[in-house]
C-alpha cells in the first residue's frame, strides 16, 4: 500500500531527474538507446528484466559511485564505468536513458557501431498487417514452401491479371502497376 509520503517522494525523485536530464535531442549515431543496449548484450527484454535494467542505468546516470551496484552482465560492456546521460523524453516517455558508444568496451562498440549503421538502413517497402493475418500468413507459408513475399507478389500478379482482363483499372492505374516492375 502506497502512503501519500511515498507518493510525494516518487514525484519529487521524478521531478529531480527531469530538472537533470539534458534538453532532448534526436538520437545520433554517438548514442544508443536502452532497449539497444539490452538487445547488443542478449539481455532478454520481457518487461521485468527492461525495468531492473533501466533502474541500474538511471542510477548510473545519476551517481558516479553507482557502478559498483550494477550486475556484472550490464557492468561488463563498459570500458572503465557505467556512464549513462539522461534526455528528456519526447512524447509519452518523460526522461529517456542513452548510452555513450564511446563508454562501451571494443567489443561492444563494434557490435554498437553495426547496429547504428542498421538504424538508416532502408528496408525497401513494408506491408503492416495484423498479428491474426501474419499468422495465417505464416501457416501458408510454411504449406506452399515460398516466403511471404513470394506469396504476396504471386497474388498482387493474379489479381492484376483478373482486374486487367475484367477491364477493372483505367489506363493511368495500368502504367502505374508496370511501371516498377
Amino acid at each position: 500500500m502506497t502512503t501519500l509520503f511515498d507518493k510525494e517522494l516518487a514525484d519529487a525523485l521524478k521531478a529531480e531527474r527531469l530538472r537533470r536530464a539534458r534538453p532532448w535531442a534526436p538520437l545520433s549515431a554517438d548514442y544508443l538507446k536502452t532497449a539497444e543496449l539490452l538487445s547488443l548484450i542478449g539481455m532478454q527484454t520481457n518487461e521485468a528484466q527492461y525495468r531492473r535494467a533501466l533502474r541500474y542505468l538511471r542510477m548510473a546516470s545519476n551517481r558516479s559511485d553507482a557502478t559498483d551496484h550494477v550486475p556484472d552482465s550490464l557492468r561488463s560492456c563498459f570500458r572503465e564505468s557505467v556512464r549513462v546521460h539522461a534526455f528528456k523524453g519526447n512524447g509519452g516517455v518523460e526522461v529517456e536513458y542513452r548510452i555513450p558508444i564511446e563508454s562501451l568496451s571494443e567489443e561492444y562498440a563494434a557490435r554498437a557501431r553495426k547496429l547504428v549503421a542498421a538504424r538508416n538502413v532502408d528496408l525497401g517497402p513494408s506491408i503492416c498487417v495484423s498479428q491474426g493475418t501474419y499468422r495465417k500468413l505464416k501457416v501458408l507459408s510454411l504449406k506452399k514452401k515460398k516466403t511471404i513475399p513470394e506469396m504476396l507478389e504471386a497474388w498482387a500478379h493474379q489479381e492484376l491479371q483478373r482486374s486487367l482482363e475484367h477491364g477493372g483499372l483505367a489506363s493511368g492505374e495500368q502504367e502505374a502497376c508496370f511501371c516498377d516492375a
